[in-house]
C-alpha cells in the first residue's frame, strides 16, 4: 500500500562537501530534486570545508541550506555532526556527494522499513551497477565494498551482485522491498554513510561530541544503548569511487592512518579488531588468497558467469593492491616502534 503524504516522515539530507566533482554533485543534486517525495518534507544540508571550486555555489543553486566549517576541512566526520545538529526533520539521511540516486521512489522505499518496530535506521543491499561506470566503481559496485580487505573480514553492509537474497545480521523478517535485520556487536557491519538513514533523535542520543564522531563509531554505541534493528532495503545507491586505483589505495591508508591508528584508544568500532580470532583468520585468509591468487581468480570467475561484467577481475589487482599497500603500512609501524 502507497503511503500518503501525511503519513511520510521528514527527511534532513546531510552531505559532507570539499572541491566535490561539479559534475557527479550535480548529478546527486537533479536526483534529489526529482524525487516523488513531497519537496516541503525535505530539507538539504551541505556541509563544505571551505570549498573554492564552485561547489558551495552549486548547492545554493539547488537551495540547499550551506553550513561552512573551513576550520573542520579535514575532519569530514565532524562536519557531518554538526550538520545533523542543525538539522530539524526525522529522519537524516546521509547522501554524498558522489551518491547519485537511482530511482525517483528511492527516499519512499528508504523511509518504508521504519514502519517495523524498532527499525532505527535502514540502508542499502547493493551499490548500484551502470555500464557507463568506471571500470573501479563497477568493480566496488560489483563486490559491495571499495577495499577487497573489507570483503574479506565480511564488514560491509552491501552484498556482492552475484548474492540474490540479502544475508548480513540476523533476518527477523523478509519481503520484496526490505530486510529486517538485528546486528550484534559481533555482526555489525560499517554502517553510516552513502544512503544510511537514521532516526535524528537517536542519532542524537550519542555522548560522542564533533571532536570525536566518526559514523562507524555511532552504531557500536547506540547498540549498547539497545538499538540493534535495521532495515536493509532491497535497492542500490551510486557510488563513484573514481578511475584512479591508486589514488583509492591512498584513500584508503589515509583514512586507517588517522581513524585506526592515531586514534585507535578513541574507537568504539574496529573494522580490523586485533582481539577477534574470526578478524585475525580472515585477515590471514585474505594474505593467504592474495599470494597464491587463484581464490581472487575463482571470486573473479564466478561473478562473471552470473553477470557479464570484465570488472570482475580487477579483484585479483585489487586484492595484490591493498595487500601491498597495507604493508607497507605495517612496516613502517615497525619502524617506528624500534627506532
Amino acid at each position: 500500500m502507497k503511503k500518503s503524504r501525511e503519513q511520510l516522515p521528514t527527511i534532513s539530507i546531510i552531505t559532507t562537501a570539499f572541491n566535490s566533482n561539479l559534475v557527479t554533485f550535480e548529478r546527486v543534486l537533479k536526483s534529489i530534486q526529482k524525487q516523488d517525495y513531497p519537496g516541503d518534507k525535505i530539507e538539504h544540508i551541505v556541509a563544505d570545508a571551505g570549498s573554492t571550486n564552485g561547489t558551495v555555489d552549486l548547492a545554493k543553486k539547488y537551495k540547499c541550506k550551506v553550513l561552512i566549517r573551513k576550520d573542520l576541512q579535514e575532519e569530514i566526520n565532524a562536519r557531518m555532526y554538526e550538520a545533523v545538529r542543525i538539522a530539524k526533520n526525522d529522519i537524516i539521511a546521509i547522501i554524498e556527494t558522489d551518491n547519485p540516486l537511482p530511482t525517483i521512489d528511492w527516499l519512499k522505499r528508504m523511509v518504508e522499513p521504519f514502519k517495523e518496530e524498532n527499525v532505527f535506521s535502514t540502508y542499502n543491499a547493493f551499490n548500484c551497477l551502470d555500464k557507463e561506470m568506471s571500470l573501479l566503481s563497477r568493480y566496488c559496485a560489483l563486490f559491495g565494498v571499495s577495499d577487497p580487505v573489507l570483503y574479506y573480514l565480511g564488514k560491509s553492509e552491501k552484498m556482492s551482485w552475484y548474492n540474490k537474497k540479502y544475508n548480513k545480521g540476523n533476518i527477523l523478517k523478509r519481503n520484496a522491498s526490505y530486510s529486517v535485520v538485528v546486528f550484534t556487536h559481533k555482526t555489525l557491519p560499517t554502517l553510516g554513510d552513502n544512503g544510511c538513514l537514521i532516526k535524528r533523535k537517536i542519532f542524537l542520543k550519542t555522548k560522542m561530541t564533533a571532536q570525536n564522531f566518526i559514523h562507524l563509531d555511532l552504531f557500536s554505541e547506540l547498540l549498547d544503548q539497545g538499538f540493534d534493528t535495521f532495515g536493509a532495503v532491497h535497492n542500490c545507491i551510486f557510488h563513484s569511487t573514481g578511475t584512479n586505483i591508486i589514488g583509492l589505495i591512498q584513500r584508503r591508508l589515509l583514512f586507517r592512518k588517522i581513524f585506526f591508528e592515531k586514534r585507535t584508544n578513541e574507537r568504539k568500532y574496529l573494522v580490523y579488531d586485533p582481539s577477534s580470532w574470526k578478524d585475525k583468520i580472515n585477515l590471514l585468509k585474505f594474505c593467504f588468497y592474495t599470494v597464491t591468487f587463484i581464490e581472487p581468480l575463482w571470486e573473479s570467475i564466478r561473478g562473471y558467469l552470473k553477470l557479464r561484467d570484465v570488472a570482475w577481475f580487477l579483484h585479483p589487482v585489487m586484492c595484490w593492491v591493498f595487500f601491498l599497500g597495507y604493508s607497507k603500512l605495517e612496516i613502517e609501524k615497525i619502524i617506528r616502534k624500534m627506532i
